[in-house]
C-alpha cells in the first residue's frame, strides 16, 4: 500500500470483505488515493454503521463504494493502482480489511493481464451503496454499540467484540487507526456470520425444533448460512466460557445440533426462564443464536437478543 500509494492517486479493489474503520484508515493514512471499492459479498450483510460510512465517502466523492447485488457474489481480493500514465494491479488471498493486511499470511501476485474486464464484470453485478433500492436488495445488519456498554453485556462477565470494530489498546474509537503502522497491528472483528433463530411466528411452538426431546436449530430461511457452517461437518462452537460440539449431518445440511449439552436448557438459563416450558415467541421473545468465524479460523457463538437498548448478548 505505501509503496504504490506513493506513486499512483487512484485505487479500484474487488474483496468479499471490508469494513467502514479499514476504509477510514485507508483514506487517513493516503488522502491523495481516490478509492473505488466492489463490497463482493455484501449479500451475506453490511453493517448499518459501515454501510452509513461508505454512503459519507461517497458523497463527498472522496471514494466510491459499490456493493455486489448480483449472484454468483465475488470471494476475491483484486486491487490495482492507476493514474493517467501507468498502472499496477495485485491478486490477492486475503481480504481488503484489517485481517486481510495485519493478520494473515497472504500470497500477493501481480497482475500481468489487463484488470479493466475484471472491474467491469464487478461494476456489471453492482449498485451504489447510495441506490434508493439498495435496502431492498443488501441486508443492513445492526451491531453493537461500542460506546454503550450496557447493550454488549455479557453474562459471563466479558465483553463481547463480534462484529464489532474493537478500538487499538489506548486509542479512542473515533481516533481508530491513527498512528498505527502498516504491520504488526492487532485487530479482531467477525469476517462472516448468520444469525439462526431460536423461535419463530409461522412455526407452531410444539413443532419448534428447539423444543424437540433432543433441542436442535433449523437453518431453513437463514440467507447463506452456507458460507459460515460447513454442511454435512462436525465443528466447535466457543462460547466466551466453553466449547460446544455442533454438527450438520442432517439431511440436506439444514440442521444445527449440539453434542453433549442442552441448548434449550443453557439458553433458559441465559434467558431466566424455565427450561421445563413450551419455548414461545411470547416468552422467550426476539432471540437468534449468532454463529460466526474469523476467516479461515475457529467458530464462535453467541446470544443476541433484540431489546430497546439494542442487542443484549450473552454466551
Amino acid at each position: 500500500m505505501q509503496a504504490n500509494a506513493d506513486e499512483f492517486d487512484c485505487l479500484r479493489v474487488i474483496t468479499g470483505y471490508s469494513s467502514g474503520d479499514f476504509i477510514k484508515k485507508v483514506l487517513s493514512d493516503f488522502p491523495n488515493l481516490n478509492i473505488e471499492l466492489y463490497l463482493g459479498m455484501a449479500r451475506q450483510g453490511v453493517s448499518i454503521r459501515d454501510h452509513e460510512y461508505y454512503q459519507f465517502i461517497t458523497q463527498k466523492g472522496v471514494a466510491k463504494v459499490c456493493y455486489v447485488t448480483d449472484k454468483p457474489m465475488i470471494h476475491q481480493k483484486v486491487m490495482e493502482f492507476y493514474n493517467s500514465r501507468d498502472r499496477i494491479g495485485y491478486v490477492g488471498s486475503a481480504n481488503f480489511s484489517f485481517n486481510g493486511f495485519f493478520e494473515q499470511r497472504e500470497i500477493m501476485t501481480v497482475a500481468d493481464n489487463n484488470l479493466d474486464a475484471v472491474f467491469q464484470m464487478a461494476a456489471s453485478q453492482s449498485m451504489s451503496c447510495l441506490d434508493e433500492q439498495i435496502e431492498k436488495v443488501i441486508p443492513l445488519v445492526e451491531t453493537a454499540q461500542t460506546e454503550d456498554s450496557s447493550s454488549t453485556e455479557n453474562h459471563f462477565g466479558e465483553q463481547n467484540d463480534v462484529h464489532e470494530e474493537k478500538p487499538i489498546e489506548g486509542e479512542s474509537e473515533s481516533s481508530f487507526g491513527a498512528g498505527v503502522q502498516w504491520q504488526n497491528l492487532p485487530y479482531y472483528r467477525y469476517d462472516e456470520y448468520i444469525d439462526i433463530p431460536i423461535i419463530r411466528k409461522e412455526v407452531a411452538p410444539e413443532r419448534a425444533p428447539i423444543n424437540d426431546d433432543i433441542p436442535y436449530l433449523s437453518l431453513d430461511g437463514v440467507k447463506e448460512y452456507g458460507a459460515v457452517l460447513p454442511p454435512h461437518q462436525v465443528f466447535e462452537l466457543n462460547t466466551a466460557s466453553r466449547v460446544i460440539e455442533a454438527d450438520t449431518e442432517s439431511k440436506f445440511g439444514r440442521s444445527l445440533r449440539f453434542h453433549d449439552v442442552n441448548m434449550k436448557e443453557l439458553i433458559a438459563q441465559k434467558l431466566q426462564i424455565s427450561a421445563d416450558t413450551l419455548f414461545t415467541v411470547e416468552n422467550v421473545g426476539n432471540v437468534k443464536l449468532r454463529v460466526g468465524r474469523l476467516r479461515e479460523g475457529p467458530f464462535y457463538m453467541e446470544l443476541v437478543k433484540d431489546n430497546q437498548k439494542g442487542e443484549e448478548k450473552t454466551f
